[in-house]
């Protein structure tokens, strides 16, 4: 694969729900596995460069506009997607493996409300390193980005990539994590700033499950602000 940084911009046709940093690497193993359903080639033949398990894929970036609104979306629950044992219990796991309770009272065809917050963004950038061609393609096969896609959340409009000089996939302009990365690994870059926020994290693809490490984590959404990059030209 011949590995070039680059700028991918996407053009929202709805706002998005981005839960966490939303990384590029997510999005593509996450179009990879739409292709055929495996779940470990989804998670092996990413089109991006990877540094001691780290792919060179950003967290989502604004470019300066940022608004935030609350909505609550019904989703059906049903007996099977929990199984006889919790339905007893009457009980679900949730976010960071705590238990909530779940009340089966209203009978096993009920729904469930789950409240989001809306990001007012009209376009997100990522920033990567890999094979740009291939990220395009990849990313032209998702309905949009973000938690409730298929519900027409986070609807890609239509989307740009730019190369660029300099690498920014792990390291902002100012010398932030541009996405989770292990402690260890964050203190080998070039242009890294040692004080920066560490928390326990996953850093590579599924974020959903794994083993957490202390990572040096990327400014929320709100300060992850693209800044331009002297040089970048259209692919």
């Amino acid at each position: 694969m011949n590995e070039r940084p680059f700028r991918l911009e996407v053009h929202l046709a709805a706002p998005a729900i981005l839960n966490g940093p939303t990384t590029l690497d997510s999005l593509l193993a996450g179009a990879l596995f739409r292709m055929d359903g495996d779940l470990e080639k989804a998670h092996r033949e990413i089109p991006l460069a990877n540094t001691a398990g780290v792919w060179h894929g950003s967290a989502a970036f604004t470019e300066g506009f940022f608004a935030l609104r609350g909505v609550t979306i019904t989703g059906g629950w049903r007996m099977h997607q929990y199984g006889h044992d919790f339905i007893a219990d009457g009980v679900k796991f949730g976010r960071g493996g705590k238990v909530k309770k779940l009340s089966a009272g209203s009978g096993p065809m009920r729904n469930v409300m789950n409240d989001y917050f809306v990001t007012g963004c009209r376009r997100l950038i990522w920033f990567g390193c890999g094979d740009p061609s291939a990220v395009m393609d990849l990313m032209g096969m998702l309905p949009g980005v973000g938690k409730r896609a298929g519900s027409g959340y986070g609807e890609i409009a239509h989307m740009s990539v730019s190369e660029l000089p300099v690498d920014r996939s792990l390291v902002t302009v100012g010398g932030y994590p541009a996405r989770p990365i292990p402690r260890a690994v964050w203190q080998t870059l070039a242009g890294a700033k040692p004080n920066v926020s560490f928390a326990a994290g996953r850093f590579t693809p599924p974020y959903w499950t794994g083993e957490e490490v202390e990572c040096a984590q990327p400014e929320p959404l709100e300060r992850r602000i693209a800044r331009p990059e002297p040089g970048a030209r259209v692919a």
